[in-house]
This record gives C-alpha cells, sequence and structure tokens, in this order.
C-alpha cells in the first residue's frame, strides 16, 4: 500500500495540513545545532489534530558531530519525539559515515 505524503520545511511556510490531500506528514524539526524550523510545531501539531502518521526529521549538517546532532533534534522535537516516525536526512556534501552512526546511535 503507498501513501502520499508531503515533506515541509520552512519553505513551504505556515502550510495546512490536508490541503494537498495527503495521507500523512514529514515536518523537518532542526539542522546542525542552530537552527530549528519555525512551523514546525504548528504543522506537527495538525498532523497530530488530523491523526495522520506524521514523521519529524533533522537535516544533517557536516562537520559537527552526529551526537550533538541527534541531542539538538530530540531537545527540539518535544512531545513530537514520542509519538511521530524520527527520520535523518543525510543529503549534504560532506557528512560522513562517523556523523550518521553517531547520530543513530545516539
Amino acid at each position: 500500500m503507498t501513501l502520499k505524503f508531503v515533506d515541509v520545511s520552512s519553505a513551504q511556510g505556515n502550510y495546512t495540513v490536508g490541503s494537498n490531500g495527503e495521507e500523512g506528514i514529514i515536518v523537518k524539526v532542526s539542522e546542525g545545532t542552530g537552527y530549528v524550523n519555525p512551523n514546525f510545531e504548528h504543522v506537527a501539531s495538525q498532523a497530530k489534530a488530523s491523526g495522520k502518521p506524521l514523521g519529524i526529521y533533522h537535516w544533517l549538517s557536516p562537520g559537527i558531530s552526529g551526537a550533538s546532532q541527534a541531542d539538538y533534534f530530540i531537545a527540539n522535537s518535544g512531545e513530537f519525539f514520542e509519538i511521530a516516525n524520527p527520520i535523518l536526512d543525510c543529503e549534504q556534501k560532506g557528512i560522513t559515515v562517523a556523523q550518521v552512526n553517531d547520530f543513530v546511535t545516539y
């Protein structure tokens, strides 16, 4: 079974859950150790209220330990860390296997 999800970051602004007929939401929480999506809680709260499946993600940044980024992600996920599916986004050039391992085993 395939479900239609949308990926929401600050680039989509104050997104309204359900506005594109999606069946689930994946929301960016954080990036590195110095950025939190200003719309994260608003969108995640809508997804929770709608009962739609929710994923939350961290954008891994090179040059910063995976463990410190995992700690930052968890700290900024609030209640949603316990109810959503956590996802690690590894797209940037320069990310190491060690960073990924440190993040996922934190």
